[in-house]
């Protein structure tokens, strides 16, 4: 089991966080049931998504650069691709099932024009893939997950009926130590400055969105120049109780991550 599947299945404050997510998750469900009853963009194949734990390893892949307005890597589903911009309570994200399987968790959340409090989701999608559904490109230290118009019965969770998606991605982890620049770095680099320009901050953002609580985040503190995959946010934040300096030497740490679960799903 690799330090950060062991650290979500035994780590009482990350799964205290997780629950609370889970929470406001269920809160968003309920208000698009009864303000978006005709969604069809809310959708399962694993009866038990409500309560799904999460005790295992999850991954966001993340654009090169990441800023808010291009962040996530993209995701295609029935043809369409989904924004990759990021907002908060946003997340797409990859698991690593403790079966073996692979978890999609994708979803996007609006606010009310004159109703910040009101929370519904654009979309959310929990999809398990089985390995053979997959192509599996495993060549250390880049590794790739890809998917090629895969078609997944389920449900529309807001009716319950019975409906089909076809999802599309190639998620990659192309980064290597070199990919990643520290913040003294960036401030040296003339091309560097001028790609950071072009985004604004999560915190800018977020505040430009009327969420005046947004934390600060710590990639403000180093940036990755190639497509990659990132630990979920809140298992960054047990950088230090998984014995790292900061969250910079774990995000280093990732291909050791994705070595061992790429292992398993090719099966070697």
């Amino acid at each position: 089991m690799c330090k950060l599947c062991e650290y979500a299945r035994t780590n009482a404050a990350f799964r205290s966080d997780m629950a609370k997510g889970a929470l406001a998750d269920l809160d968003r469900f309920f208000k698009t049931k009864a303000h978006a009853p005709e969604s069809t963009s809310l959708f399962s194949n694993m009866p038990g998504w409500a309560a799904l734990k999460s005790d295992f390893a999850l991954f966001e892949p993340l654009a090169a650069f990441p800023n808010p307005q291009s962040y996530y890597q993209p995701l295609y589903i029935n043809g369409e691709k989904l924004r990759n911009d990021w907002q908060s309570g946003w997340t797409r994200s990859i698991g690593f099932l403790p079966n073996g399987n692979l978890l999609l968790f994708a979803k996007a959340v609006e606010r009310g024009r004159f109703a910040a409090a009101l929370e519904t989701f654009q979309h959310l999608f929990i999809v398990e893939f089985r390995p053979d559904e997959l192509q599996v490109e495993y060549s250390p230290p880049q590794f790739t997950l890809r998917a090629e118009e895969v078609t997944k019965e389920g449900t529309t969770l807001i009716s319950g009926a019975k409906v089909s998606h076809t999802f599309s991605f190639a998620f990659s982890h192309l980064a290597a130590e070199k990919s990643a620049m520290r913040a003294d770095a960036i401030k040296q680099s003339a091309f560097l400055r001028q790609v950071l320009r072009r985004g604004k901050t999560e915190e800018e953002a977020a505040k430009d969105r009327g969420i005046t609580d947004a934390p600060k985040s710590d990639f403000e503190k180093f940036i990755i120049t190639t497509l990659h995959y990132a630990p979920h946010p809140l298992l960054m934040r047990g950088f230090k109780e998984m014995g790292y300096e900061n969250r910079f030497a774990l995000q280093m740490d990732v291909p050791k991550f994705l070595d061992e679960h790429f292992k398993r799903l090719k099966g070697a």
